[in-house]
């Protein structure tokens, strides 16, 4: 309930006759402070407060005639309301700016659960009811996602028929889930990333790396080896025929210690035994007296002539067979066939290009290595860019539930409420009560406005102790508001219902 008076408004107190359980009770209103109806249990308390309720709401219904009586009325502010059996009637022009239904003080300083946690969601979707504000798709657009990931969210979180505490809760569970996976998916991606770098370290970058060159090296290489290779061993080959050759030709001239003159000789003779036979001839036709000697002769000489000529021609043979063997040797020694040191290096070069084929590998998998290390790093950063965007917005869903409560100086923060405090941020609930009534009195100025009445239930009021009251009334009077709250007591003289400021001498 709250009034804000009209400035320079007489309006001083509130008058109540025969309505409900009260015959009369005139109640004070100060510029600001604590009223306090006493009575005993049925006298009216509670009657006073709606009828001051009613005054400045309109609202009549809780107003009913006293027994016996045959017309009551309020008069305050300005309006007269008179109660009948039959009716209410209102007249008079309220003094008052400003209209609001009355608000749960009570429920804000303390909810009366003990779990801190607890309690401040109830005071959250107390304080959330009371703005009326119902989630909806244009307030949820203020979290900053582009439109495909607000369908998405709320395709996931319904907002129908759901309270504002409630929808924010859930759209940040949700956003906090999406933020969860990016994180891992960061994590993931940094341990690929990791392995990747591992798998390239050590190899050497710098080596020809193109498949084609260092297999064109490996066959040009294996090539020049196996082609040394089979000369060398044909020269081994033709040097074992070289001594074999050399040893054939010592053994010829060892037998038949043949000289460089022995052809001639055996020329010479075959040339004279020619003669000899010529002039044989000649003498057989002139000295056919002596025919059969010289048949005989003849005979003789020809057989002469035929072991010189076997013989020139086996010494020719053995001749040719030297020229031979002597061809072969010289032909040995004049070709240049590859070492052994020779084969030796270009086997290790041919070895070394095949393992610059398998260096080029690994540096091609190195590079792999690297650019997918490169990328999967360049993956988390990114997974781990949208994790803080993500959760960043499901911040501010906090920051959206504050702005929709309403309520000055407090906020929400991961669903507690909090206000700052000379301590720092501070949890509403670990606030002290008179730290807590302050804020819950600063709320409900902001919504009555200085000068305003406020109601605090009777049971709460007879739960402070004087210093708590005390407070109340400091608060009070520091916002400009009147606060309406009730006890119950021992009836004091006639009157069965007290109306007193509290603190007043």
């Amino acid at each position: 309930m709250a009034t804000e008076t009209r400035k320079g408004s007489k309006s001083k107190q509130v008058s109540i006759t025969n309505v409900g359980p009260i015959g009369r009770i005139d109640i004070p209103i100060p510029e600001s402070g604590v009223v306090v109806f006493r009575g005993n249990n049925g006298a009216g308390k509670s009657t006073a407060i709606n009828a001051v309720d009613a005054l400045v709401t309109g609202n009549t219904k809780s107003l009913s005639l006293r027994d016996g009586s045959l017309k009551g009325t309020v008069e305050g502010f300005g309006v007269t309301i008179n109660v009948s059996n039959k009716r209410c009637n209102k007249s008079g022009s309220l003094e008052v700016e400003g209209i609001e239904q009355r608000i749960d003080l009570v429920g804000l300083i303390d909810p009366g659960i003990l779990d801190h946690v607890a309690a401040d969601k109830a005071r959250i979707k107390a304080l959330a009811s009371l703005s009326g504000v119902a989630p909806t798709r244009q307030l949820f657009e203020g979290l900053g996602l582009d439109p495909h990931e607000l369908n998405e969210l709320l395709n996931r979180v319904p907002l129908s028929g759901r309270d504002i505490v409630e929808a924010a809760r859930d759209i940040k569970r949700q956003l906090e889930n999406w933020a969860r996976e990016r994180e891992e998916a960061a994590l993931t991606a940094n341990g690929r990333a990791e392995s990747a770098r591992l798998r390239a370290e050590g190899a050497d970058l710098t080596v020809e790396k193109d498949a084609g060159k260092v297999k064109a090296v490996v066959a040009e290489t294996q090539r020049d080896f196996v082609t040394a290779a089979n000369r060398r061993a044909f020269g081994l080959e033709q040097a074992r025929k070289f001594e074999r050759a050399k040893e054939d030709l010592a053994r010829v001239d060892l037998e038949t210690g043949w000289s460089a003159d022995d052809a001639a000789k055996a020329w010479k003779k075959v040339q004279e035994g020619a003669a000899s036979l010529a002039e044989a001839d000649n003498e057989i036709e002139s000295l056919c007296r002596t025919l059969d000697a010289m048949k005989l002769a003849r005979g003789r000489i020809a057989g002469e002539h035929a072991d010189a000529n076997a013989e020139f021609k086996r010494i020719q043979t053995r001749d040719d067979a030297r020229a031979r063997l002597a061809a072969a040797v010289e032909s040995f020694k004049a070709e240049d066939f590859p070492s052994e040191t020779d084969v030796a290096e270009l086997d290790r070069k041919a070895r070394q290009a095949v393992e610059a084929v398998s260096a080029a590998e690994r540096a091609r998998e190195a590079e792999a290595a690297i650019k997918e290390a490169r990328e999967q790093r360049e993956a988390a950063e990114f997974h781990a860019d949208e994790g803080r965007r993500l959760r960043a917005v499901a911040k501010r869903t906090d920051a959206i539930v504050s702005e929709s409560i309403n309520a000055p100086g407090l906020r929400v923060e991961d669903g507690r409420l909090v206000t700052d405090t000379k301590r720092g941020a501070t949890f509403f609930g670990n606030l002290s009560a008179g730290e807590r009534t302050r804020h819950a009195l600063n709320l409900g100025v902001a919504r009555v406005g200085r000068g305003g009445l406020l109601a605090l239930p009777q049971e709460f009021w007879e739960g402070l102790d004087g210093t708590a009251r005390a407070e109340i009334v400091g608060h009070a009077k520091e916002f400009g508001v009147v606060v309406l709250t009730a006890e119950a007591s021992e009836t004091v003289g006639d009157n069965p219902i007290t109306a007193q400021v509290y603190g007043a001498a």
